[in-house]
């Protein structure tokens, strides 16, 4: 067996390189100086590229060549473009098949047909069921985002009351807000719980 040359040890993405450029008609030297810039100074000579070319770049260059014709004919078939995206076309042709097959699958095996039928209600029942709970969920946090609000407006009002009543005091009975204040931890302690019994 003969040793493999330069080129067919090159790596997949290298090789490919090196295959459109000889597809696409660059010469050996055109090829070379391609090469090296491109893979950031790795050298492959003009000569190994030549001797590649003779013995088996021309037959695969042609196959490949082959291969870019029948894709473009094939589009046009479909009537698409030949610039279209052959992935995303081969992706919508393989689900039409597939939603083709699932009639034949149906045909074929009822019992089985029923039964992935089953399988997509379990499924979607499922996935109802997790909406349910996300929604119960965001239910719930809006009901205590609610709950801690109301009672933070509550004591708000409470502490603007408070603070009304000793500024009103302090200029008409000094002596009662004198008592007020003497009293305060343990009157906001009473308000704090009587408000917390509200809620």
């Amino acid at each position: 067996m003969p040793p493999r040359s330069t080129v067919d040890r090159l790596d997949d993405r290298e090789f490919e390189f090196v295959l459109k450029n000889i597809v696409g008609g660059k010469t050996d030297r055109e090829l070379e100086a391609l090469f090296k810039a491109e893979f950031n100074g790795k050298c492959l000579s003009k000569s190994a590229i030549s001797r590649w070319r003779t013995s088996a770049g021309e037959q695969l260059a042609e196959k490949f060549r082959l291969a870019r014709y029948v894709a473009r004919q094939l589009k046009e078939d479909l009537g698409e473009s030949p610039e279209a995206d052959s992935m995303k076309l081969a992706i919508e042709n393989l689900e039409d098949h597939l939603l083709a097959a699932s009639r034949e699958v149906f045909l074929q095996d009822p019992i089985k047909a029923l039964g992935l039928r089953n399988e997509e209600k379990k499924i979607s029942l499922k996935q109802r069921e997790i909406d349910l709970r996300e929604r119960e969920l965001e239910l719930r946090r809006e009901a205590q985002q609610r709950e801690a609000n109301e009672k933070a407006d509550r004591f708000g009002v409470a502490k603007q009351v408070w603070e009304f009543l000793l500024a009103f005091l302090i200029q008409r009975e000094p002596g009662a807000a004198d008592v007020l204040t003497r009293h305060s931890p343990e009157i906001l302690d009473g308000l704090g719980k009587a408000l917390e019994g509200q809620s």
